[in-house]
């Protein structure tokens, strides 16, 4: 019970991230939608706070505040609930960008390889291995979905976070218990009500 109460924040933060692991996975494919409806909601409710925040508040004091965020908010809160698909298909349109630019900085490597070799000069493999990486990775991108697997892949890395972080949090706290248990062992540490009567003994 006292793991609990000491490390309540960290808990509740791993829970969280097992959590969301668990969606990137199972909803690979409708995880952006999901997030985006999310995100809009949470925005709606600030907007309309902010909102009515401005007209219950005395004219002068919300002179040129809460009501242009109240509004945006809502704004973008509606658009990002009605058109969530539009955040897919930029997602799309960005891994398709990255193919693009790791195929772009492939060939660059690859001219420096050829360059270096024509020229008899070393230090050709670094960049051999680069660009073929960078190239794979380029077709890898283009010929899977990409976005799903991005998702199933940022979904096992915070799973793989939230138990490291919890297994961190048992390896700290049975630390801090043996060394409390090795001070009391050697008579490091005083009982605090030992030394409150102590201290009443030596003030009459």
């Amino acid at each position: 019970m006292e793991f609990l109460k000491k490390n309540a924040i960290a808990l509740v933060w791993c829970i969280v991230e097992l959590i969301l692991g668990i969606l990137l996975i199972v909803e690979s494919e409708n995880f952006i939608k999901v997030l985006a409806i999310i995100v809009g909601v949470i925005m709606i409710i600030g907007g309309v706070i902010l909102t009515v925040t401005y007209f219950v508040t005395h004219a002068k004091e919300a002179e040129g505040k809460y009501l242009f965020n109240g509004l945006t908010y809502l704004a973008l809160g509606i658009i990002l609930c009605v058109k969530s698909n539009w955040l897919s298909s930029l997602m799309s349109l960005i891994l398709l960008l990255l193919a693009v630019v790791l195929f772009i900085d492939g060939f660059e490597k690859i001219q420096e390889v050829c360059d270096k070799i024509r020229l008899k000069q070393k230090g050709w493999v670094a960049p051999l291995v680069g660009a073929a990486v960078e190239i794979v990775l380029a077709i890898l991108v283009l010929v899977l979905d990409s976005q799903r697997w991005l998702f199933i892949t940022l979904g096992v890395l915070v799973i793989l976070e939230a138990v490291y972080n919890f297994v961190v949090l048992i390896f700290l706290n049975n630390v801090q218990n043996a060394v409390k248990k090795e001070a009391k062992k050697n008579g490091n540490v005083i009982d605090v009500d030992e030394t409150k009567n102590i201290d009443d003994g030596e003030n009459k």
